[in-house]
């Protein structure tokens, strides 16, 4: 069977054409950036392609854990909702209570 909106074969060239893409830009303003800046533009080099490669390492990491604190947030905010709805009936019932306890004095005064 043939996949007819051919996604499986144009999507990957695509994806590995902006690796490349990204790695020859890196590349070449890194070759600018130290040839004006000489040391400090190697440091800086340095520095900036430890920063992509421990953001492209971590990616994975950091979603999963936006992921967990999505869900642990809003697992959090529910059970305030349901503390607060517990005090709001617990609230209600002494006041109904209270209200009661007037009434009965109030008759048998």
């Amino acid at each position: 069977m043939m996949d007819t909106d051919c996604k499986n074969v144009m999507m990957y060239p695509n994806k590995h054409c902006y690796y490349i893409e990204n790695i020859l830009c890196f590349v070449c303003l890194s070759w600018l950036v130290v040839y004006v800046a000489s040391w400090p533009g190697v440091i800086g080099v340095v520095l900036v392609g430890v920063n992509l490669i421990f953001r492209f390492y971590f990616k994975h990491k950091l979603v999963v854990m936006d992921d967990d604190l999505e869900k642990f947030t809003k697992a959090r905010v529910m059970t305030t909702i349901e503390v607060f709805n517990i005090i709001k009936f617990i609230k209600a019932n002494a006041l109904e209570a209270c209200y009661y306890n007037k009434l009965r004095q109030l008759r048998l005064d």
